[in-house]
């Protein structure tokens, strides 16, 4: 990840909203979580800023700091981390692998939108 050690990954979640979580390389080279991941508007997230900012979403919450803006994972990211889970027998049951969902109420049924 361009050399980085440390990141704050901000991902545009539109609405005024950001995806936003900090990471710390380990001594396997790679990035592990340092906190939860958080959806939050722009203020509240550029107070949760702890190191350089990487992602889609950080120029909306800090656009005066050095940015990594158009820095993501590639596949090759995401296999060293699988492959590093497998050296490691870390296995998940198919049921287990569930998605992380940050925003599960961003549609409404329309009585809940008050239009019925």
């Amino acid at each position: 990840m361009a050399g980085l050690t440390a990141v704050t990954a901000v991902l545009d979640a539109r609405m005024n909203e950001v995806y936003i979580a900090s990471f710390q390389l380990d001594q396997h080279g790679i990035m592990q979580p340092v906190d939860t991941e958080q959806l939050l508007n722009y203020a509240d997230a550029g107070e949760m800023v702890k190191f350089e900012l990487a992602g889609s979403g950080s120029a909306l919450i800090k656009p005066e700091q050095i940015q990594y803006k158009d820095l993501s994972a590639t596949a090759q990211d995401i296999a060293t981390i699988a492959r590093a889970h497998a050296e490691q027998k870390h296995w998940v049951s198919a049921e287990q692998a569930l998605p992380v969902y940050l925003r599960d109420n961003a549609w409404k049924k329309i009585p809940e939108q008050g239009k019925s």
